[in-house]
């Protein structure tokens, strides 16, 4: 079975406004200048949003779950 990395969606909802603040605090440090291109800026800003993602709403890491195509419910509808 395989392991996924997710976002801890738990987490999220109950530190959303940390990690918005702090979100927020970062990026004033990022701001672009006349002189910077724009992938180089989007480079930067997605860093940020990722370090403050791992540091606050960290990963969720638990088994990859996948539904088979037929279950057991069908099977049983098409049995009678």
């Amino acid at each position: 079975m395989a392991v996924r990395k997710r976002w801890n969606r738990e987490n999220l909802k109950n530190k959303s406004v940390e990690f918005a603040d702090t979100v927020d605090s970062k990026l004033v440090q990022v701001i672009p200048g006349l002189e910077d291109e724009p992938e180089d800026y989007w480079q930067r800003f997605k860093s940020v949003i990722k370090e403050q993602a791992k540091e606050i709403v960290r990963y969720s890491i638990g088994p990859t779950i996948k539904k088979p195509w037929i279950t057991e419910s069908m099977l049983e509808i098409t049995d009678h």
